[in-house]
């Protein structure tokens, strides 16, 4: 009980768990004014490549979850309902091709969408407790949902089907004639979402063959290659972003260009940092 209430406090006040922590660059409690006087649907996609990966491990296929959010939308709109739905987009979603990015940003086009960018200030954890609803496909913030004992919708595939979490929809817009419908919501099993808390937590995936030495990975006490040009290629859109996009109530410039710097050290010295 303890590790499982250790892990949501963490998770919301930005602070470390089995991961870093991906909203620590958020203004805690801060919530845009329009938001705060509407009732809200708040939608957590995950980013897709992650989506993607997660999908393969449980052998189902995933949607295509700004299709999904489009298709809720106009599903709400066709029948007059007035629900603002805020789509607070992960921060790792920052550093995805432009043209998937796009793909959730264009959303704002709708009159009933408001899409907050990936390394806006807006408080995650805030938005939870102001929103009607919250809805995820494979976003842990599900289970920190139900663990609050928020209305929790779960669309699609995912890990987390079955724990009794909230309610479950194949797709958007079975999620979406369902609120239309003005069914019951179903209370979501705080117990169960306490009970992944701990097994993340606790979890260990021993690697007996992987080391790690003053920065260099082995494996059979082999070094692994870093391909520096390609990891530099690759850092290139992520330092633009950590730069010029991430939140700047969190970091100064001095402090990111530091980073930054520390970073091509790294790979110049061929090391993982």
């Amino acid at each position: 009980m303890k590790i499982g209430n250790e892990y949501f406090e963490k998770r919301r006040f930005g602070k470390r768990t089995y991961e870093k922590s991906y909203t620590k660059g958020q203004e805690i409690n801060y919530l845009p004014e329009k938001i705060k006087k509407k009732k809200v649907i708040a939608f957590y996609p995950s980013s897709d490549d992650e989506y993607r990966f997660l999908g393969e491990s449980f052998g189902m296929k995933c949607l295509d979850q700004s299709e999904e959010i489009r298709i809720f939308s106009e599903y709400l709109l066709d029948n007059k309902d007035k629900r603002e739905i805020v789509i607070r987009m992960h921060p790792n979603m920052a550093t995805m091709p432009s043209s998937e990015l796009e793909k959730y940003l264009s959303l704002s086009r709708y009159q009933n969408i408001t899409v907050l960018e990936p390394l806006e200030k807006t408080d995650t954890y805030a938005l939870l407790d102001h929103a009607e609803i919250v809805i995820g496909f494979c976003s842990s913030i599900i289970i920190e949902s139900a663990f609050y004992k928020r209305n929790t919708f779960l669309i699609g595939p995912s890990p987390y089907l079955g724990l009794n979490l909230g309610n479950e929809f194949k797709t958007g817009k079975e999620a979406a004639n369902f609120l239309i419908k003005k069914q019951s919501f179903l209370k979501p099993d705080k117990k169960n979402a306490l009970m992944w808390a701990v097994y993340i937590n606790l979890y260990n995936d021993k690697l007996d063959d992987f080391s790690l030495v003053n920065t260099y990975p082995l494996v059979c006490g082999e070094k692994v290659p870093t391909l520096i040009f390609w990891r530099l290629i690759a850092g290139l859109e992520k330092f633009y972003y950590e730069i010029f996009k991430s939140n700047s109530t969190d970091i100064k410039l001095i402090y990111k260009l530091r980073f930054v710097f520390k970073r091509f050290k790294a790979l110049i010295k061929n090391k993982w940092y």
